[in-house]
Protein backbone atom coordinates (compact mmCIF):
# COMPACT_ATOMS: atom_id res chain seq x y z
CA UNK A 1 0.00 0.00 0.00
CA UNK A 2 1.19 3.50 -0.75
CA UNK A 3 1.49 5.30 2.59
CA UNK A 4 0.66 8.59 0.88
CA UNK A 5 -2.72 7.16 -0.21
CA UNK A 6 -3.59 6.14 3.35
CA UNK A 7 -5.98 8.32 5.33
CA UNK A 8 -4.24 10.27 8.13
CA UNK A 9 -6.22 8.46 10.87
CA UNK A 10 -5.36 5.06 9.38
CA UNK A 11 -1.69 6.02 9.10
CA UNK A 12 -1.69 7.13 12.74
CA UNK A 13 -3.36 3.86 13.80
CA UNK A 14 -0.68 1.87 11.95
CA UNK A 15 2.05 3.86 13.69
CA UNK A 16 0.50 3.52 17.15
CA UNK A 17 -0.07 -0.24 16.81
CA UNK A 18 3.22 -0.90 14.99
CA UNK A 19 1.46 -2.24 11.89
CA UNK A 20 3.22 -2.77 8.58
CA UNK A 21 2.10 -0.30 5.92
CA UNK A 22 2.19 -3.07 3.29
CA UNK A 23 0.45 -6.11 4.81
CA UNK A 24 -1.09 -4.39 7.88
CA UNK A 25 0.34 -7.00 10.30
CA UNK A 26 2.41 -6.44 13.44
CA UNK A 27 5.99 -7.49 14.04
CA UNK A 28 7.86 -5.78 11.22
CA UNK A 29 8.10 -2.57 9.24
CA UNK A 30 7.35 -2.00 5.57
CA UNK A 31 10.96 -2.41 4.48
CA UNK A 32 11.21 -5.86 6.15
CA UNK A 33 7.75 -7.08 5.12
CA UNK A 34 7.89 -10.78 4.16
CA UNK A 35 4.77 -10.39 1.98
CA UNK A 36 6.44 -7.63 0.00
CA UNK A 37 9.63 -9.66 -0.47
CA UNK A 38 7.56 -12.73 -1.45
CA UNK A 39 5.69 -10.74 -4.10
CA UNK A 40 8.98 -9.37 -5.44
CA UNK A 41 10.42 -12.86 -5.81
CA UNK A 42 7.28 -14.11 -7.59
CA UNK A 43 7.21 -11.18 -10.03
CA UNK A 44 10.78 -10.02 -10.57
CA UNK A 45 11.16 -7.01 -12.81
CA UNK A 46 13.60 -7.85 -15.55
CA UNK A 47 14.34 -4.49 -17.00
CA UNK A 48 17.19 -4.34 -19.47
CA UNK A 49 19.74 -1.59 -20.00
CA UNK A 50 19.03 0.49 -23.08
CA UNK A 51 21.22 2.45 -25.46
CA UNK A 52 19.77 5.47 -27.23
CA UNK A 53 20.57 6.66 -30.75
CA UNK A 54 23.01 9.17 -29.27
CA UNK A 55 24.86 6.23 -27.67
CA UNK A 56 23.75 7.13 -24.15
CA UNK A 57 23.55 4.10 -21.85
CA UNK A 58 20.73 3.88 -19.30
CA UNK A 59 20.79 1.28 -16.51
CA UNK A 60 17.51 0.42 -14.76
CA UNK A 61 17.65 0.79 -10.97
CA UNK A 62 15.21 0.41 -8.12
CA UNK A 63 15.70 2.81 -5.24
CA UNK A 64 14.33 1.14 -2.13
CA UNK A 65 12.75 3.56 0.30
CA UNK A 66 11.29 3.17 3.74
CA UNK A 67 7.71 3.42 2.48
CA UNK A 68 7.95 2.68 -1.23
CA UNK A 69 10.32 1.73 -4.03
CA UNK A 70 10.95 3.87 -7.07
CA UNK A 71 12.08 2.52 -10.44
CA UNK A 72 14.49 4.85 -12.22
CA UNK A 73 17.03 4.80 -15.02
CA UNK A 74 20.58 5.97 -14.41
CA UNK A 75 22.45 7.61 -17.27
CA UNK A 76 25.95 6.21 -17.65
CA UNK A 77 28.13 8.72 -19.45
CA UNK A 78 31.32 7.13 -20.68
CA UNK A 79 31.79 8.86 -24.00
CA UNK A 80 34.05 11.68 -22.82
CA UNK A 81 37.13 11.84 -25.00
CA UNK A 82 38.74 15.01 -23.65
CA UNK A 83 38.67 17.49 -20.78
CA UNK A 84 37.09 20.88 -21.28
CA UNK A 85 37.26 24.14 -19.38
CA UNK A 86 34.80 27.02 -19.30
CA UNK A 87 35.92 30.16 -21.18
CA UNK A 88 35.14 32.31 -18.12
CA UNK A 89 37.53 30.23 -16.02
CA UNK A 90 40.26 30.60 -18.65
CA UNK A 91 39.87 34.38 -18.44
CA UNK A 92 39.69 34.39 -14.64
CA UNK A 93 42.85 32.28 -14.33
CA UNK A 94 44.58 34.24 -17.11
CA UNK A 95 45.49 31.07 -18.98
CA UNK A 96 47.08 31.38 -22.39
CA UNK A 97 45.14 29.87 -25.27
CA UNK A 98 46.07 28.60 -28.71
CA UNK A 99 43.62 28.81 -31.63
CA UNK A 100 42.65 25.46 -33.13
CA UNK A 101 43.22 24.82 -36.83
CA UNK A 102 39.57 23.72 -37.08
CA UNK A 103 36.80 24.39 -34.56
CA UNK A 104 35.43 21.34 -32.75
CA UNK A 105 31.63 21.04 -32.87
CA UNK A 106 29.92 20.34 -29.53
CA UNK A 107 26.77 18.23 -29.28
CA UNK A 108 24.37 17.62 -26.43
CA UNK A 109 23.35 14.14 -25.26
CA UNK A 110 20.38 14.22 -27.65
CA UNK A 111 22.70 14.96 -30.62
CA UNK A 112 21.57 18.58 -30.98
CA UNK A 113 24.29 21.22 -31.45
CA UNK A 114 25.26 22.93 -28.20
CA UNK A 115 24.00 26.53 -27.97
CA UNK A 116 27.42 27.79 -26.84
CA UNK A 117 28.84 26.91 -30.24
CA UNK A 118 32.13 25.25 -31.13
CA UNK A 119 35.45 24.89 -29.33
CA UNK A 120 37.88 27.29 -30.96
CA UNK A 121 40.93 27.30 -28.65
CA UNK A 122 43.03 24.93 -26.58
CA UNK A 123 44.70 25.51 -23.22
CA UNK A 124 47.86 23.81 -21.99
CA UNK A 125 47.61 23.03 -18.28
Amino acid sequence: MDIDAMAPKERQRHQELGLCFYCHKQGHLFRQCPERDKKRKENPKRRQPRITQSKALYIPLTVRGVHKDIDIEALIDSSVMATYIRPRLVIKLRLSTTPLARPIPVFNVDDTPNKKGTITHSVAL
